[in-house]
């Protein structure tokens, strides 16, 4: 069994699979809820199951890029059960999770998928795919581009989603399919699926240097003292 965190987005999602097949699977599409539900809903959804934490192969987190604090949340969690249990851990990119849960739901091949996270900033994390065989095919590798020209690399009838979707769309002359809402495709078992294949493929990650996809730095500003001169 692979347990699945998806905390990327503003999305909490959470899964349980075996061989293929979803075992249980929540998700909570509300800000601000990652940090305290989280490993409470892990041993939830286990117990749902009928299972016991004992009984997970692995854990597979959402590993960017997305939200700073929420890819801390997800890979803390991750790693904490992955210690306690001493099993491995999976850290799935995110975009290719997603890409690969529209794949499936599409079920038809030459479709064209764009993730776009908002960045900030007028610029998106964006990453493109063309589904084959119910798989999402990488096309251009996750980067972090300003919306105008991530618009400008999309064909006509691209499938395009995320946060950032919106975004990129306004910028773009060509016909779209925008998916704006991520609950639809940023979920649970989307991590739980593919860290099924990575697991297969023994892609497993160290927990000790394993880190989040950022793409940006993220500098902490400490306040400015209005007593210093």
């Amino acid at each position: 069994m692979i347990l699945g965190l998806e905390t990327a987005t503003s999305v909490l999602g959470i899964a349980l699979t075996s061989e293929g097949r979803i075992l249980a699977s929540v998700m909570m599409a509300r800000k601000h809820v990652h940090d305290d539900l989280l490993v409470p809903l892990c041993a939830e959804i286990v117990e749902h199951a009928g299972l016991t934490m004992q009984n997970l192969r692995a854990v597979a987190v959402s590993a960017g890029p997305g939200s700073y604090t929420g890819l801390r949340i997800g890979m803390g969690a991750a790693k904490g059960l992955c210690l306690a249990l001493n099993i491995p851990l999976i850290s799935v990119p995110t975009c290719d999770a997603a890409a690969e849960s529209l794949a499936r739901y599409l079920a038809s091949d030459s479709i064209r998928i764009a993730v776009c996270l908002d960045a900030k900033n007028d610029e998106v994390y964006f990453s493109t795919y063309v589904t084959r065989d119910g798989e999402a095919c990488n096309q251009h590798p996750v980067t972090i581009l300003p919306a105008a020209r991530a618009a400008e690399l999309l064909e006509a009838d691209t499938r395009v989603i995320g946060d950032g979707a919106d975004l990129v769309a306004r910028h773009c002359r060509e016909s779209l399919g925008v998916i704006t809402d991520p609950a639809l495709v940023f979920r649970g078992e989307s991590i739980a699926l593919l860290g099924e294949k990575m697991a297969a493929l023994e892609k497993f990650s160290d927990i000790a240097t394993c880190e989040p996809l950022y793409l940006r730095e993220f500098i902490a500003k400490l306040p400015r003292n209005p007593l210093a001169t």
